[in-house]
């Protein structure tokens, strides 16, 4: 009876440390979300100088998620803009594009400042590289024999597929907008069996 109990202490013990562990850390996450709220704030306010020590440490450490801290690199990115810092504005819009690879501007919402900054940087990948692999089952069809036998006249001759693979290796280039350059190599094993 005792060990059942035990067993429950045992139990309750880890869940309430592993609760308040989770609960700590979701505290300390939304304290920067109160904080990017609060800069967001700041920036509608004018205030813009206010904006890099608020969201500063948070930027710097874990506390956000990917969505978060897109958002705030953006804010601190448009503040050193307009506190005419080019140099911090090009460090914050490259760790931006960096933590977010697929952030686009708004043309309509974003100052022609930011847009600028945003277009000095290239955000298409340069050359993607892929891999191609699968299976091949082929099953070969005789027009013309180079032989004495004759197609018609030879019931006792037959193929059976068996499984070959193929790999293969290619590269990608973007001209143009619409037009990509895209070199490999393949191998293509097929494979059957002739039965006469």
């Amino acid at each position: 009876m005792w060990i059942k109990e035990l067993k429950l202490i045992v139990f309750a013990a880890l869940f309430f440390f592993v609760s308040s562990a989770t609960l700590a850390q979701e505290e300390e996450k939304s304290e920067c979300v109160l904080k990017l709220e609060q800069a967001q704030e700041k920036y509608n306010q004018g205030r813009i100088q206010d904006v890099e020590p608020l969201i500063g440490q948070c930027i710097r450490g874990d506390e956000f998620n990917k969505v978060d801290k897109a958002q705030a690199l953006k804010l601190l990115t448009l503040s050193y803009i307009f506190l005419k810092e080019q140099e911090l504005a090009e460090v914050s819009m490259l760790e931006l594009l960096k933590a977010n690879h697929e952030f686009e501007i708004n043309e309509t919402i974003d100052p022609s400042e930011f847009i600028n900054l945003y277009n000095k940087y290239r955000s298409d990948p340069l050359l993607s590289v892929g891999v191609l692999g699968g299976v091949t089952f082929a099953q070969p069809i005789v027009r013309q024999l180079n032989s004495t036998q004759d197609v018609n006249e030879s019931p006792r001759q037959s193929y059976t597929p068996k499984l070959g693979f193929r790999g293969g290796f290619n590269v990608e280039y973007r001209l143009t907008s619409k037009i990509f350059l895209n070199p490999g190599i393949n191998i293509t094993h097929v494979a059957f069996e002739k039965t006469n």
